[in-house]
């Protein structure tokens, strides 16, 4: 026997409440259960090795099941409570009773006779339960554990309730290359941000997906030679992907502009629309002159939607002149060619391999990411700069 996952499920009370102490109640007794006990008669010890909670919201119970399965996977790396609220329009219905899920789901480790067990509990919720997921939350979770909630898709930052639940939690964890309307939604991301101050973090998996992309920019300007070319930028360049038939999302365009321009210390004056398929933004340096920022699309295949393809920084301080540029190449783009002009002369080319990840493998690597993102706040700063001057200009 080297797997053990017992599931019940835990009728509540009528109404849309959930009833927690039957939760508990059921996880207790599984710890009881046959199956769990017999392990331990191979001389297999279960246990509950927890590091942190986890909670997702999921938007209908497929996305549930899908969560579920990566949540199996994320435990070897990760051992946690797992808590999913599942948004069922029948969960609203006074006269039905919530029916929770509760799993325990244990994996012996070969000779090592033990095997590391994580809980999960599903809660279907209606529609616009805000409220209740934050009511909920700390009554499910294990306690002196950090806490993550994961949302997936959209979460609904227009809800007045979603500071309730942000606040329940150590850190939200979202993906702004799941949003439409990616521009208006990454500034509701900026003001909830700002609303918690330093209460609870936010961190976005489509910034960590540009991982690559940032290193790669910073590597351009750490040799000696190039340094002078940070305070003398003219213009740059980003292109994104944007697939036929998809929603447009300019999102890591928009943020990997903000965060240079965070860095450089680039104030936005400006914007206005170049046609459908581009964004023209004007900027001052801290040495008083204009620069050029333009983000554009272009056609790519479906998974690459949103994606940034290529960046092109022009620096010109009257003396000299440098031109440095990243683009994802070859058939499957996914790798990074980096080339860099000074005075026409070609002087650095090099290229790096950068695959998409998939959500799984993002959140892995963020749950073991400390506190608050400082970089990435301050490029949420930017980004609203930069929406506010477009709105502006199609007001105007």
């Amino acid at each position: 026997m080297g797997e053990v996952d017992i599931s019940r499920e835990v009728i509540g009370v009528s109404g849309p409440a959930v009833d927690v102490e039957a939760i508990e109640r059921e996880l207790s007794n599984q710890w009881k259960a046959p199956d769990l006990v017999a392990l331990t008669q191979m001389d297999v010890v279960p246990t509950r090795t927890s590091v942190l909670n986890l909670v997702l919201v999921a938007p209908d119970r497929v996305a549930a099941a899908r969560l579920t399965r990566m949540m199996g996977q994320l435990s070897v790396h990760h051992p946690s409570r797992v808590v999913i609220f599942v948004i069922a329009p029948a969960a609203a219905d006074p006269s039905r009773a919530i029916e929770a899920q509760v799993t325990t789901q244990c994996s012996a480790i070969p000779d090592a006779h033990i095997a590391p067990c994580f809980e999960q509990i599903i809660v279907p919720v209606p529609p616009r339960a805000s409220h209740i997921i934050a009511s909920v939350i700390p009554a499910l979770v294990l306690p002196d554990l950090k806490t993550f909630l994961w949302w997936p898709g959209l979460p609904p930052l227009r809800d007045p309730g979603m500071v309730r639940v942000a606040r329940a939690v150590d850190r939200l964890i979202i993906d702004s290359l799941d949003f439409t309307h990616c521009m208006v939604n990454l500034t509701r991301v900026h003001d909830l941000c700002r609303h918690l101050e330093q209460g609870c973090a936010i961190s976005d998996l489509n910034w960590a997906r540009m991982m690559t992309w940032r290193e790669v920019m910073a590597q351009f300007f750490d040799a000696p030679d190039h340094q002078w070319a940070l305070d003398a930028v003219s213009r740059m360049t980003l292109r994104y992907g944007h697939a036929r038939g998809a929603a447009d999302n300019a999102a890591q365009a928009l943020l990997f502009a903000s965060w240079i321009a965070s860095r450089l210390g680039w104030q936005v004056r400006g914007a206005e629309r170049w046609g459908k398929d581009a964004m023209i933004f004007t900027a001052r340096r801290p040495d008083g002159r204009d620069l050029t920022i333009v983000l554009e699309r272009a056609p790519v295949p479906r998974r690459y939607n949103g994606m940034l393809l290529a960046a092109t920084l022009t620096a010109d301080d009257g003396r000299r002149s440098s031109e440095f540029r990243a683009a994802r190449v070859d058939e499957d783009l996914g790798t990074i060619r980096v080339s860099t002009l000074v005075d026409g002369v070609p002087r650095l080319e090099y290229a790096t391999r950068c695959m998409t990840s998939d959500a799984g493998e993002l959140l892995v690597h963020d749950l073991r990411r400390p506190g608050h993102d400082t970089l990435y706040e301050d490029a949420l700063d930017v980004a609203r700069a930069f929406v506010g001057a477009l709105r502006k200009r199609e007001e105007a």
